[in-house]
């Protein structure tokens, strides 16, 4: 039986005694022993008003069951009602059991908890899950400082030897202030050396900060961008044709784009296809240079082979664009201003004017200034002395139109 079902067990154990206690047997006596309780421990008690006894008995345990302070008080409230009768003894017993042996002397725990008073830890549940173990029992409401001590006070030391309320109180100082941490750090090493652990728990911040280290650095990491290059294809004037010849039209282009696809080489890592409709999204961990040459050349011969077959109301003129930079990777794609700017470039205005005015055709290719001056000015990839600035709005494009040409066989 794990340690949270044999917890569980003892609750519905008390349950059973609380139903032999005379005095609890009605609605107005059980009334009576909460207000009672509230006075002694000086604490408001709210204990559910279930329309059943043993529903407002097992609502009376619970609230009990949280410190060992509240079993204590409903021993000695109900004491003075049964005296030493049977069912007094049974309860006695039974708050034995479910009450720990403090590690820690009163004095102690008060300055600990003095400590804490207004420190708030977001995931406190989280931290105890991660001090108590897989098999740790649940907690009996909130997780709170006293919930979570009083219930680690009652499990045996992990494999570094050090208590576990100790553990735990290591871990909220790693992640609050300064001032409060220092406060903490002293009091666990007043009671390591009380107890004789001074030397495991030196130990166990040492493991515990370079974990914490290593997270930071994994968190940091995975905050870092990626360099990677973009090409970004539209076709135009697909909105003009009907859905069966933009469904016609789709399946010839992505054809003639992974025909480019496997003639460069590129792996479905290194290259990531996203569907844009009339269009496509190409994200490739290569070097830019790789996406005119051989990349758009092959697909500009694709499209070549393509329009010289098809009838004219079928040939296909693209726009392609290209720039490279850092984005961000998550579970929902790509993200970053450098995507952002090749969506641009080849959706701007000025440079669908320039594939429509440019009658005879086939694509034009825009990329953006920073590949200009970086790639195409230097003459590092083919047909760079074709290339023309293009003003368009607040940025600086640079086109290419590609004219009509003779396919290869």
């Amino acid at each position: 039986m794990s340690d949270d079902e044999s917890g569980r067990g003892l609750l519905i154990s008390l349950v059973d005694a609380l139903s032999r206690v005379p005095v609890l047997a009605d609605r107005a006596g059980l009334d009576l022993v909460v207000r009672m309780m509230s006075a002694e421990l000086r604490e408001a008690l709210s204990v559910e008003d279930h329309p059943t006894a043993i529903g407002r008995l097992f609502s009376l345990a619970e609230v009990c069951h949280r410190t060992p302070e509240r079993l204590a008080a409903l021993v000695r409230v109900v004491a003075k009602f049964e005296s030493d009768s049977r069912a007094l003894v049974e309860l006695r017993h039974l708050v034995a059991e479910l009450t720990p042996l403090d590690l820690f002397p009163t004095t102690e725990r008060a300055r600990l908890f003095t400590l804490l008073a207004g420190v708030v830890v977001p995931d406190m549940a989280d931290i105890y899950r991660a001090v108590a173990g897989p098999t740790a029992p649940g907690l009996f409401g909130p997780a709170t400082y006293y919930e979570v001590f009083r219930v680690l006070e009652t499990l045996n030391a992990g494999p570094d030897g050090v208590p576990r309320p100790l553990v735990f109180v290591e871990h909220i100082a790693m992640r609050v202030g300064t001032e409060v941490a220092s406060g903490l750090r002293e009091w666990n090493d007043a009671q390591a050396a009380e107890m004789g652990f001074s030397e495991e728990l030196s130990a166990l911040r040492v493991t515990l900060h370079a974990e914490a280290v290593r997270l930071r650095r994994t968190a940091s990491r995975a905050r870092r961008p990626v360099s990677r290059s973009f090409l970004v294809v539209d076709v135009e004037d697909s909105s003009r044709r009907t859905n069966l010849e933009q469904l016609e039209l789709r399946q010839e282009f992505y054809r003639m784009l992974y025909t480019a696809i496997a003639a460069s080489g590129w792996s479905d890592e290194q290259c990531v296809v996203e569907d844009r409709g009339d269009g496509a999204m190409l994200v490739v961990d290569a070097q830019v240079f790789d996406l005119f040459d051989p990349f758009t050349d092959d697909l500009l011969l694709e499209l070549l082979r393509h329009n010289a077959q098809a009838a004219p109301e079928h040939r296909v003129r693209l726009r392609i664009g290209v720039h490279h930079g850092f984005v961000h990777v998550d579970e929902h794609g790509w993200v970053g201003d450098a995507l952002t700017t090749a969506f641009r470039i080849v959706n701007s205005g000025r440079v669908k004017i320039a594939l429509r005015e440019a009658e005879h055709a086939h694509a034009v290719v825009v990329v953006s200034d920073v590949v200009y001056r970086d790639v195409i000015r230097h003459g590092y990839v083919p047909h760079h002395a074709d290339y023309r600035r293009l003003d368009d709005d607040d940025r600086i494009v640079w086109l290419r139109v590609h004219e009509n040409g003779t396919p290869p066989a």
